[in-house]
């Protein structure tokens, strides 16, 4: 899990240090993860670091699962790991029970999403 100080917005840097680098595949592979960071918290703008201060909404649903088509390896096996009581204790001082329970919800949806393209295709053309 990310460290999450009190000073300053709340923000999530994916993997520790903001948006896994893509291996050589850098166009795609960036549209890509800010494509799962939208699905996931619809406010995010492409950025490097991302702020969440607005993005934590309570809804459950993705805005459009159909554009989560690859996905960095690290940043797939982190969402697989996140942890909800992890989680809920590091944002407990920022986000209510309902709001991490949406967070977890969308990361459940973004993650089966990818686990279903994976079984139609083989898994290096969903993961890179």
């Amino acid at each position: 899990m990310s460290q999450i100080t009190k000073t300053g917005p709340l923000a999530w840097w994916m993997a520790g240090r903001g948006p896994a680098e893509p291996q050589q595949e850098s166009s795609s592979a960036s549209i890509g993860l800010m494509t799962i960071a939208r699905e996931a918290h619809p406010a995010v703008r492409p950025s490097r670091r991302v702020d969440f201060t607005r993005a934590f909404r309570l809804h459950k649903d993705l805005k459009d699962p159909k554009d989560l088509v690859r996905c960095d390896r690290q940043l797939f096996d982190k969402l697989k790991s996140l942890d909800g009581n992890e989680l809920a204790a590091r944002t407990k001082s920022y986000l209510t029970t309902d709001e991490v329970k949406a967070v977890l919800a969308r990361r459940d949806k973004i993650v089966e999403q990818f686990q279903k393209l994976i079984a139609e295709k083989v898994e290096k053309e969903v993961l890179y």
